[in-house]
């Protein structure tokens, strides 16, 4: 109870009134929050000039029954009145319900309302959850695109690379050739190369899309050995 009550001084309320079976202990409460003490046989007269009553007694009986609230609303002329009970037992007769603009919450509601907010932020979190995993989806897309251009690029001068190698190496066979004649063979190569190719580099783009792209894309880097022509021309 003295818990609920600082919250509610934190919180700004504008009059607080303390009540123990104890008037000691009400004064001495009530220095501590800068709020009143009230005698304890004095609790029912003043629940018609207060708008919540937050009731945390160890009693084994009930301090709040419905004939204490009707004689408050009757004075209240309609204004509604909020009653917190979270002593367990009940220190508030449940039958209080009944009574017109009196509104009882008691741990078993209070335990449906924190139900009730555990599963909306449940849900909120499920929300959050779908939102992270869409962006990080777009994101490893982002990523391994990023990847996709300078592999594609790679394999193709490996191709251009090999193309020069391979008619290097025929030459001497072939015999002197016209620009007509190179033109030609050097078109060959390169068609052969490009069809080779082109099924590599479809799966290649196509990777951008898979969530494990980037570790594809780093098998077909280390299936064609890209990484150690880079280092080579490096060296």
């Amino acid at each position: 109870g003295a818990l609920t009550a600082q919250y509610l001084v934190d919180s700004g309320v504008e009059r607080l009134l303390v009540s123990s079976r104890t008037f000691a202990r009400s004064q001495s409460l009530a220095s501590q929050l800068g709020g009143e003490a009230v005698p304890f046989e004095e609790l029912a007269a003043q629940l018609s000039t207060v708008d919540i009553v937050i009731s945390a007694t160890a009693a084994t009986d009930y301090v709040i029954r419905p004939a204490d609230l009707r004689r408050a609303m009757e004075q209240r002329r309609g204004r509604p009145l909020f009653l917190i009970d979270i002593a367990v037992p009940r220190d508030i007769d449940p039958a209080a319900r009944d009574i017109d603009n009196v509104f009882l919450f008691d741990m078993d509601s209070l335990e449906q309302v924190v139900a009730a907010n555990r599963q909306e932020r449940e849900g909120e979190i499920r929300c959050v959850q779908t939102i992270i995993d869409h962006e990080l989806k777009e994101f490893l897309h982002w990523f391994n695109a990023l990847g996709t251009g300078p592999l594609i690029r790679a394999l193709r001068e490996r191709a251009a690379h090999l193309q020069e190698q391979e008619l290097a190496r025929w030459a001497s066979h072939l015999g002197p050739l016209s620009t007509d004649e190179r033109q030609l063979v050097e078109g060959i190569l390169r068609g052969y190369a490009n069809k080779l190719l082109h099924d590599p580099l479809v799966q290649i783009r196509e990777f951008a899309n898979d969530d494990e792209g980037y570790v594809r894309l780093d098998t077909v880097r280390r299936l064609f050995r890209l990484d150690d022509e880079a280092e080579e021309e490096e060296s």
